[in-house]
């Protein structure tokens, strides 16, 4: 007798996959997003990665009441705990994003949208020496995002509806 697996479990009464699946759905295809935007980071010179990017945008907005707090509380690792943050931030909102998805697509492929663009105009800000390439990272982590999570969405879906994997 074999033991239960995830995909044992019963479709959701509505036919629609759970928001468990669908928050699983978001955070896996951030991961992917992040994957693909530090590979290309990492390849192609003067780009950076849109954490680092997005964190560095932050830094230079921040008020510096708030930039004082940073360094007080958090001391030299203050760009450790931005960067932290602003990951957790985005494991949130990838949980909202893969919940709407398995409602709609097009909701969550609209989340992947506007955290893409907050990466890109964050490396239009960046003093990145790569001209256009800068956007890169930022831009093709966002379609491997989109591209994983309507693929993650249409197999939670089938599943749920008594398709591929009953």
């Amino acid at each position: 007798m074999r033991s239960p697996a995830i995909t044992d479990q019963p479709p959701a009464p509505n036919g629609r996959p759970s928001a468990w699946r669908g928050a699983i759905c978001g955070v896996l295809a951030a991961g992917a997003a992040l994957a693909v935007a530090e590979l290309l980071a990492g390849l192609i010179a003067g780009t950076a990665s849109p954490v680092v990017d997005v964190s560095a945008r932050v830094i230079d907005n921040a008020p510096s009441a708030l930039k004082d707090f940073a360094i007080q509380t958090f001391g030299t690792n203050d760009k450790v705990a931005l960067i932290v943050g602003t990951l957790l931030i985005l494991v949130a909102f990838s949980v909202v994003i893969g919940i709407l998805a398995v409602r709609r697509l097009v909701y969550g492929l609209i989340g992947i949208a506007v955290f893409g663009a907050v990466g890109v105009a964050a490396a239009a800000g960046s003093a990145g020496g790569a001209g256009p390439a800068r956007f890169l990272p930022a831009a093709v982590g966002s379609a491997a995002a989109a591209g994983v999570l309507a693929w993650l969405t249409a197999r939670a879906s089938a599943h749920c509806s008594g398709g591929m994997y009953s």
